[in-house]
């Protein structure tokens, strides 16, 4: 008989998710449970972005660590907050840093969920609502608690007569659960979605999102931050001057393309100092400290790179080309004291940041003086445009692509045809609408217009009054600036085009001219400089040099197999058990079967009781009043020698006819059955097989072909059972864990009886 293992006790059977525990029963249909946010992101984690952590921290941690502030003044802190933006621009890294960084005024985490915008969609009328329902219920229960819908303008998409009635059922609950009659308590609902324009009307009014925070791609300052966060512990560091040129070489790169550039620079590093690691299959020995990052691995990154940004649409900024500033830098210089003065820059401090210094003495608390500084900021701006034109060939791409890459912390928002002409399920004059209004939402913004007389001749004229007349609503004053630039002299331009989008002013056209001698003088100057350079000055082609001798590696030693803690053990014990209960479900039948028809099997071969004689013999007592031989008595003679073989199995060896019996009956078999010894139904099967052997060994034919309809029935029966190969599988791998558990289990009673 093969050692026992631990028994089973009954529980309920599992559904399909074997070995799933749903947290609150099988009512729980919602994915509610919190989310485990890993924690080690942090805000330190993210770059750039200090203004939305500082708001952040004013939504979620005031009126958690002091709600008497609040109630003091009888507001209601905001509770929502819409995150959109570009893609990879750390929508998502904030939300995942909020989740891990705040906690209660008693200590106590702030509890997480997370669902992404189409996993509340189902099949089923009303299922959607009903797990909104629930998450805003285990929320409620759990404040102070964090909901954060990421991609919501699938969840809550803008609703339509066209649009399916499932999407605004959804939209309407998810309407009256953020600001119903029923308040919410201490739960902030945080969405992000790359598509503000999708998401409902109704969800962005304060009382839901109170607050739409615009992640817009990193400036240089930012993105040096974030390079600093991606490159910590980089051992040797890199230098702060070649940060601050991959900083500036960056530009429309997000936090999520630098970190892939980080990546892959460091990809670029392991290639270039180990590749026989690509040559080989096996695992190799390396040293880590050996790989070291330099400036040509994230150049080489760059080339192969294609930033989020550039991938739906191209921005068209870039610096000023190195061969191109001789000529073009004077008036690119020029261009830049005109925007200065069309759209002059006004830094303001935050309201945190200001309330560091000294507040005003004056009786309205500087009110007025508040007051007469917005009317004197607003008299500086009035319809800012600017005109580049000149003959063509003056360098216009470059310097548009140059004030665009200037203007980098300003909203910019291109016109251009290819952008207005991309969506053919939308008319021109629609994508004119939806761009605007962006460009009113973003302020300070700029609407680029390249090519103007082309982009001007090419398009309708309702496509132009439509422009004209959306250009129109904006007030004078607003910090929103017409960018066009022409390939052709301001003389050939149409007048209408200049009076009625680029105004009247002479301020506001800049002509561009030849370049001057000296700028001629320095652009030959610079080349003759890359002529005159020795070849070896410059990198020799790869194929001219001599190829490196590797030396081989050895192979690496495996890795120790990963330990599970006492935590896991036992969860993984509780899941075989449930598993276990499950197999003996689906085998109850079948053995109730073949204890009704199979009586006969009920007894062994061979009676226990003997071999329990020969393996256990019994001592006589010794009784002094009795007086006995010296000479021991005969042994018993049973005919029988038990024994256990190469297996460890108990066999019995029947001396007069050299038979050997596996001994096995149907009351050990329910006994096993009932302990949870089985677990496959190969095993069960295997059992049986047993006591067939030992009916063919025996002289009665009834018992033979009893015993092969018996296990004919069973293989019939277990051949159904193993149809569900999924579940078969789940068998083995435990049957593979208590062979493990067993042998740990022998060999700590093995150590235990050797100390002793």
């Amino acid at each position: 008989m093969l050692p026992p293992v631990g028994q089973t006790h009954n529980v309920d059977p599992l559904q399909s998710n074997l070995g799933r525990v749903v947290k609150g029963g099988k009512n729980a249909m919602a994915d509610a449970d919190p989310l485990g946010v890993p924690s080690d992101i942090t805000f330190d984690s993210v770059g750039g972005l200090d203004d939305r952590i500082q708001q952040l921290k004013e939504m979620v941690m005031l009126p958690l660590m002091y709600p008497e502030m609040f109630k003091a003044k009888g507001v209601t802190p905001p509770r929502g907050v819409l995150f959109h933006g570009p893609p990879g621009t750390g929508k998502t890294l904030m939300a995942r840093a909020v989740a891990s960084s705040f906690t209660g005024a008693d200590g106590k985490k702030v509890t997480f969920f997370m669902r992404k915008g189409a996993d509340c969609l189902s099949k089923w009328v009303g299922e959607a609502e009903r797990q909104l329902r629930l998450l805003f219920d285990e929320a409620k229960n759990s404040q102070p608690s964090i909901i954060f819908f990421d991609e919501i303008d699938g969840l809550a998409p803008v609703r339509s007569s066209k649009q399916e009635q499932i999407h605004a059922s959804i939209v309407s609950t998810l309407l009256a659960l953020m600001d119903g009659m029923d308040g919410r308590g201490q739960v902030v609902v945080i969405g992000a979605t790359n598509r503000p324009d999708a998401v409902d009307p109704a969800l962005r009014r304060p009382g839901r999102f109170d607050r739409e925070f615009y992640f817009p791609l990193p400036a240089t300052e930012a993105r040096r931050k974030i390079i600093d966060i991606h490159t910590k512990g980089w051992e040797p560091p890199l230098t702060d001057d070649f940060k601050d040129q991959l900083a500036e070489q960056t530009k429309g790169y997000g936090g999520a393309d630098l970190r892939a550039l980080c990546t892959e620079a460091a990809l670029n590093a392991m290639q270039r100092t180990y590749p026989q690691i690509y040559k080989s299959n096996n695992k190799l020995k390396v040293d880590p400290s050996l790989v070291k990052v330099t400036a040509k691995d994230f150049m080489v990154s760059i080339k192969k790179m294609v930033p989020s940004s550039e991938r739906s649409s191209s921005s068209g900024a870039a610096p000023l080309p190195d061969h191109v500033q001789p000529l073009l830098q004077r008036q690119f210089e020029s261009i830049k004291e005109c925007i200065k003065t069309i759209l002059p820059e006004v830094k303001r401090l935050t309201p945190l940041e200001e309330a560091e210094y000294e507040q005003e003495d004056d009786e309205d608390n500087g009110f007025e003086r508040e007051r007469i500084m917005e009317n004197f900021e607003s008299a500086r701006v009035y319809r800012p445009r600017l005109l580049i034109h000149g003959v063509s060939g003056l360098g216009q791409q470059y310097l548009g692509a140059a004030v665009l890459h200037y203007l980098e912390k300003v909203h910019v928002q291109s016109f251009d045809l290819a952008t207005l002409m991309s969506d053919a399920t939308r008319s021109t004059e629609t994508a004119i609408v939806q761009l605007f209004t962006e460009v009113k939402r973003h302020k300070p913004s700029v609407i680029f217009i390249p090519n103007v007389d082309t982009w001007y001749d090419t398009l309708p004229e309702t496509c132009i009054n439509t422009f004209r007349g959306l250009l129109q609503t904006i007030s004078p004053n607003e910090r929103v600036m017409v960018f066009g630039i022409s390939e052709k002299p301001l003389q050939d331009l149409d007048p209408t085009l200049i009076q009625k989008i680029f105004g009247f002013s002479r301020r506001d056209r800049f002509e561009l001219s030849l370049p001057s001698r000296d700028d001629r003088r320095q652009y030959f100057r610079k080349v003759g400089d890359l002529i005159t350079k020795s070849p070896r000055d410059y990198p020799q082609d790869v194929r001219n040099r001599r190829k490196r001798e590797l030396p081989p590696l050895p192979p690496a030693s495996p890795p120790p197999p990963r330990q599970q803690t006492e935590e896991e053990k036992r969860a993984q014990a509780l899941r075989d058990r449930q598993l276990k209960n499950h197999l003996k479900l689906r085998l109850n039948n079948l053995m109730e079967n073949l204890k009704q028809k199979y009586r006969r099997f009920k007894k062994p071969a061979i009676n226990h009781e003997d071999v329990a004689a020969v393996l256990n013999p019994p001592v006589p007592e010794h009784d002094p009043d009795i007086v006995t031989s010296d000479i021991p008595p005969p042994p018993v003679q049973h005919g029988i020698r038990p024994f256990y073989d190469a297996d460890g199995v108990l066999r019995v060896e029947e001396l007069t006819t050299g038979a050997t019996f596996f001994n096995l009956d149907l009351d050990i078999i329910e006994d096993r059955f009932s302990n949870g010894y089985y677990s496959t139904p190969r095993q069960f099967l295997q059992d049986l097989e047993k006591i067939r052997h030992d009916a063919r060994l025996l002289s009665d034919k009834e018992n033979k072909r009893k015993a092969n309809e018996m296990l004919t029935n069973a293989e019939v029966y277990l051949a159904d059972v193993e149809m569900d190969t999924a579940f078969v599988a789940q068998c083995e791998e435990m049957y593979g864990r208590e062979l493990k558990r067993n042998r740990e289990r022998r060999e700590k009673e093995e150590r235990r009886m050797r100390e002793r």
